[in-house]
């Protein structure tokens, strides 16, 4: 018995921080996010990547999955056109490092120097002087479609550079007539170059096939999707879960369709009552609680998580004293790619990473929620460990075993919707 307690424990905490992360979502914005399991897929695949073809240290790895699914969430939601400058600003200073330290060959600490210095030049120019700003921005692009991108596409020289330096002053001539607005296109011209970068280079893909899913890419990541439909929940469920079997379709051209594996973040087992646990799942569920714990205190003792209880009880009331739902909205995003992003990683180090792997989670987090009641963390929270234990009963259970472990959260989700459709502890929506 001790063992189903603290392998139920294990798994439940992984899915509580899914389900809370999808609750959350549909608290705020009403949005049924058939994304969110793609977001743990992401993290997963991320970490795997960073171990294998960057040969970063696991821990490394881990926190670049978790960072890439959080900026993920908040590109399906609304793009980064918001924080273009600052962006502009990183890569300024990431252009002038490159600069000095793969084509001048200097040692790091000029290098760190230029820059540093290209960074401060190029922000104080965005900042304090926004007549300039549209040119600096040109030169930046003008830069980045050079270095980056005429070895991948294999242009000449004398094509590459009036190629680079047109789309960098139709950027900056048509900021200046204002029939471009705002730093949007300008950002999609920054991101695109990189993101073909990582697909020919890092993934070995053809050329023109990774500027084509890097220009996906950067339209996403500029643009954003959700915040355009989330008026219509139909349209909503609709484009995240053809964006979830995007997601998916891309994996499986940039990894294959065999299973990967993970290493964990501290190897070896320690036995607790008796057990013989794995680290990895100790330190899961500890990791598990921390988030958790640091969400409960942003929610109820900091001013912006108030004002996401606010907009969860009542989003006009809340517009009307001054809260500003798209901020909320924008932060209930980011906290939920965060979430997805640590189950992620732990998941890949518990199971195999497989292109599919996001659809069990997503299936099972939605089961929690019902069960919970949908928009309601607490009631999530206690469902996660209901269904986590029932789970792994069924798998210890005569007669029946792993591969029946899917089936008690699909008896509780049809029980639920017959007797109580809005949950143990949630509210009716009108």
């Amino acid at each position: 018995m001790a063992e189903i307690i603290l392998f139920s424990l294990a798994i439940s905490s992984l899915y509580a921080l899914v389900a809370i992360g999808f609750t959350m979502i549909f608290g705020v914005g009403g949005v049924l996010n058939l994304a969110h399991g793609a977001l743990l897929m992401a993290a997963a695949y991320t970490a795997f990547a960073a171990r294998v073809y960057l040969h970063l240290s696991i821990g490394l790895s881990a926190a670049l999955a978790m960072a890439f699914a959080t900026l993920l969430a908040l590109a399906i939601y609304s793009g980064f056109t918001r924080y273009a400058r600052p962006i502009a600003t990183l890569v300024a200073a990431h252009a002038g490092y490159y600069l000095a330290a793969s084509v001048g060959q200097l040692s790091l600490l000029p290098s760190l120097g230029l820059a540093l210095a290209s960074g401060l030049t190029f922000g104080l120019i965005a900042y304090r002087y926004p007549r300039l700003h549209p040119y600096s921005f040109g030169i930046l692009i003008a830069a980045l479609l050079y270095y980056l991108g005429r070895p991948l596409l294999r242009l000449e020289l004398c094509s590459a550079i009036p190629v680079a330096l047109l789309l960098a002053a139709l950027f900056a001539w048509g900021r200046r007539q204002g029939w471009i607005r705002g730093d949007g296109p300008g950002l999609l011209l920054i991101f695109l170059p990189y993101v073909t970068y990582v697909g020919a280079v890092i993934f070995k893909l053809n050329p023109w096939l990774a500027l084509a899913v890097a220009s996906a890419f950067a339209t996403l990541f500029t643009t954003g999707l959700i915040r355009y439909v989330q008026q219509s929940s139909v349209v909503t469920m609709i484009v995240t879960l053809a964006l979830a079997l995007g997601l998916e379709e891309l994996v499986r051209v940039l990894f294959g369709e065999s299973a990967g594996i993970l290493l964990p973040l501290i190897p070896g087992d320690t036995t607790v009552l008796g057990v013989k646990l794995g680290n990895t799942k100790i330190l899961a569920f500890g990791v598990s609680w921390l988030a958790i714990g640091l969400l409960w205190f942003f929610v109820r003792l900091t001013k912006r998580g108030k004002a996401i209880l606010a907009t969860a009880q009542d989003r006009i009331g809340a517009a009307l004293v001054g809260i500003d739902p798209e901020q909320v909205y924008v932060i209930t995003w980011t906290i939920s790619g965060a979430l997805a992003g640590v189950a992620g990683v732990f998941f890949a180090m518990q199971l195999a990473i497989l292109p599919t792997m996001w659809r069990d989670p997503l299936v099972i987090a939605f089961a929690i929620v019902i069960l919970g009641g949908l928009g309601n963390i607490q009631g999530s929270l206690l469902a996660a460990y209901m269904v986590g234990f029932l789970e792994t009963l069924t798998v210890y259970a005569p007669g029946l075993g792993p591969n029946w472990r899917g089936l008690p959260s699909l008896i509780l989700l049809v029980l639920i919707l017959i007797l109580r459709p809005s949950g143990l502890f949630g509210r009716e929506l009108r």
